[in-house]
């Protein structure tokens, strides 16, 4: 049976985006408008139709996002403005054309504004003359290490902050409030003494005085040969605050009238900038000469003291102008040289080059036409395409005329041609055919259910509108044959966007939301970090999408034991996998015959999230894996006061004392004897998912010890055991489980009997397949539980 739903936030910001032509924007515009999160039911997604009712909040909130999204990404532009060059080269910065404020007063030289010959001509006779920019101190704030200021308060609290001890500033004089950029740069990499190369890392936002908010575009592991890199994107993917002043910024066009720029006048202009960081990335864990509290990060030879020393200095105002001087950079630069040349990985850039973009005048919504003006029938082409687009084939004249009714009121009610047509649009948004999964066809048809059939499935595996081809074969009718269904599935599936089904169906399924809700105890874990976390998060992905056929053909019990993992050298030192041997970068990894770290399991996403953030919970790991991999979950545990508490368990190790707690109550016992032998299995792994081969007791350590007894009878002395236990005696309840998650996921609401059988066959094709991901969401597209026609 079929359900109408309504667009989850995701599905509904991701339709917006495509709605309005900014498809590779990471913006969410729904959680910058904060809407109320999805509900996420305990048995099942965040997609399900009973859960997510839409409400008055929700509806107001979804038309702020909807006009925010369009004036952001749909402006109309009569004339647009030619596109503005930078290019930097050692202290000198050229620009394409003369700015108001002169690149403010940090740049030393800028020359009169180049031609595109000469831009192109430049930058071939540019090469590498080892004065590159990370390896020698240039100009203050543009090239160098510099101290930006900052906001109030501890600053070592602030990562975004332009403390640039590991990174490089190339900064827009003059911010297009809309647009696209290109930074292109000439790059190399120098291996430290250990042959590892640098990771380079862009990141790009806009800074001023109060934050600077910046976010990472792409991260590049470079090799030592000369190479030109080129990262794209859309300015309005990093927008301004919207508590600065627009008259203090260049939001919308407007350019503060700055003859002189002096960096003593912060406080009294907020103007923000555009700015590009190139960051050095690496990693310098060990061998270092740095003092307690210095900032954890070099750039190639560069180091500029620890937080606590700058900050005292800029409140002293002992740092003039907020910077350090020219001599200071020059000696930090000549100390760390020498200290840390050749130990750590070393960035070389010759050039680099921005181009900024205002807004074509053709788009998604205002698109090329000869009515195309400021006029009435532009306007009613303009609504009468976005409805046919947003409404996925179930749009109607009356439909068109309708918001053209609404754009035709507001005009007469005073309102401009531009904000006019968005709040049209805004309301086209908003309306049931848009937020809502149905077939809205009255008398419902053939070609109707095809039609959402074809957005069901791009919703399902794609989580956003359905493109032309699956349109197209709704609309024909084509749809609704089982053989093109299945192929429309594959074809999704190998699509890239198919990872966000991936990654959002086994985030809810195994609920690995926890993962960031357990904090890490820093005094146990000092080498816990942001990047060691995002490393995490990456392997666990690398090693699903691998097992989920998102890159070739694999098979699902992939998921419980594998000989390969996916590896970084802070991730191989962490769970002591000897075999990395990359320059830095992810590499999968053959395992030894003998190793316990294949599959996701023992992986430290799955460690940490299901630990105490201090040390590990057998019991959390033993309930997880008994609910989320063999789908027989433990009943509640009574609601009795921790033995702990009560001082009645002394036990010195963790093991000792769950088993002490367990044998006190008779209520405890049953379900510890369930769970205990699944979670003590995992021993081996701290709360940072890193492996030991002791645990701590009382003041000492005492050795692992994972032999126990699962109710069944049978022994476990290994991981090893346990993941041939999983696959050898419950194979059959994972597989179940997984595919009625798939089922459920697809169908947008919780199973019952009558899903019986599709889960059925769908299983069967799955195992027939050797657990093949692909072969099972092909069943699952053409199955009854999803189509709402009988197999």
């Amino acid at each position: 049976r079929l359900v109408t739903r309504r667009l989850t936030n995701r599905e509904f910001n991701r339709s917006l985006l495509h709605l309005v032509g900014a498809t590779s924007s990471r913006r969410d515009f729904t959680a910058e408008e904060n809407i109320p999160a999805d509900a996420v039911d305990p048995t099942g997604f965040s997609n399900d139709a009973r859960t997510n009712p839409l409400t008055k909040t929700h509806l107001e909130a979804f038309k702020q996002a909807a006009t925010a999204a369009l004036r952001e990404f749909a402006p109309f532009v009569e004339q647009p403005r030619s596109p503005l060059r930078y290019f930097y080269h050692g202290e000198h910065c050229y620009t394409s054309r003369a700015t108001q404020d002169h690149v403010f007063d940090f740049v030393k030289n800028v020359p009169h504004p180049m031609t595109e010959a000469e831009f192109r001509a430049r930058r071939e006779i540019e090469g590498l003359t080892g004065n590159s920019f990370l390896n020698r101190p240039m100009n203050k704030a543009v090239f160098g290490p510099a101290l930006f200021p900052f906001k109030p308060g501890e600053l070592k609290n602030f990562d975004n902050d332009l403390l640039l001890a590991n990174a490089v500033a190339f900064p827009a004089s003059q911010m297009y409030s809309r647009g696209t950029f290109d930074f292109r740069l000439r790059v190399r990499g120098k291996a430290d003494a250990d042959g590892m190369l640098p990771l380079l890392r862009v990141k790009v936002g806009c800074f001023d005085v109060f934050a600077n908010h910046f976010h990472t575009l792409a991260e590049v592991r470079l090799s030592t040969a000369e190479q030109v890199l080129v990262f794209s994107g859309n300015v309005r993917d990093f927008p301004y605050l919207d508590n600065i002043p627009p008259e203090r910024t260049f939001r919308d066009g407007n350019v503060p009238k700055l003859t002189t720029f002096s960096t003593n006048d912060w406080y009294d202009c907020m103007a923000g900038f555009f700015i590009v960081l190139v960051e050095n990335a690496g990693r310098h864990d060990e061998g270092l000469p740095l003092e307690p509290g210095q900032h954890r990060y070099a750039l190639g030879n560069i180091h500029i003291g620890s937080y606590d020393e700058i900050y005292e200095r800029a409140r002293a105002k002992t740092l003039p102008n907020y910077y350090m001087k020219d001599s200071e950079l020059v000696e930090v630069f000549r100390k760390n040289q020498e200290a840390l040349a050749g130990r750590a990985p070393a960035i070389e850039i010759d050039w680099a080059e921005l181009t900024l973009d205002d807004v074509p005048a053709e788009s998604a919504v205002f698109v090329a036409s000869p009515h195309r003006g400021p006029t009435d029938a532009y306007a009613a082409e303009v609504i009468g395409r976005f409805v046919d687009a947003a409404f996925r084939g179930f749009a109607t004249a009356d439909d068109r005329r309708t918001f053209t009714d609404l754009y035709a009121a507001l005009r007469k009610e005073g309102l401009a041609f531009e904000p006019a047509v968005h709040e049209a649009l805004a309301a086209v948004l908003v309306s049931p055919k848009h937020l809502f999964l149905d077939d809205f066809a009255q008398p419902a048809t053939a070609r109707s259910h095809a039609l959402l059939l074809a957005a069901r499935l791009s919703f399902w595996l794609w989580g956003e509108p359905p493109d032309e081809p699956l349109l197209a074969a709704g609309a024909d009718g084509t749809l609704l044959d089982p053989a093109v269904l299945r192929a429309a599935a594959a074809r999704l599936l190998a699509d890239p966007r198919a990872g966000r089904f991936v990654d959002r169906f086994i985030d809810e399924a195994w609920h690995l939301d926890r993962f960031d809700q357990v904090p890490i105890d820093k005094g146990r874990y000092p080498f816990y970090d942001e990047e060691l976390e995002a490393e995490i998060k990456e392997q666990f992905r690398r090693t699903v999408h691998a097992a989920l056929g998102l890159d070739g053909p694999a098979d699902v019990r992939s998921l419980i034991d594998a000989d390969h993992l996916w590896l970084t050298p802070r991730l191989a030192k962490l769970m002591r996998a000897e075999a990395y041997a990359g320059t830095g970068e992810f590499v999968n990894v053959k395992l030894p015959e003998t190793s316990p770290l294949g599959g996701v399991l023992t992986q430290p996403r799955i460690m940490k999230m299901n630990s105490n953030g201090a040390d590990s919970h057998p019991v959390r790991r033993g309930t997880w894996v008994l609910e989320r991999i063999l789908f027989d979950p433990p009943p509640p545990p009574p609601k009795v006061t921790p033995l702990e508490e009560q001082g009645i368990i002394r036990a010195a190790s963790l093991r000792e004392r769950i088993a002490e707690h367990a044998r006190s109550s008779g209520s405890c016992i049953a379900c510890h004897r369930r769970i205990d032998p699944f979670g003590l299995a995992f021993e081996n792994f701290d709360a940072a998912g890193g492996w030991r081969d002791a645990v701590p007791a009382g003041d000492g350590q005492q050795p692992v010890t994972i032999a126990s007894t699962l109710a069944d009878g049978t022994v476990i002395a290994s991981l090893e055991d346990l993941k041939r236990y999983i696959l050898e005696r419950r194979l059959d309840a994972f597989t179940r489980g997984f595919v009625e998650g798939v089922v459920q996921y697809a169908a947008g609401r919780r199973l019952d009997l009558a899903d019986e059988r599709s889960v059925e066959l769908a299983q069967r094709a799955f195992i027939d397949a050797g657990y093949d991901f692909r072969t099972l969401v092909q069943a699952v597209a053409a199955s009854a539980s999803f189509t709402g026609q009988p197999e």
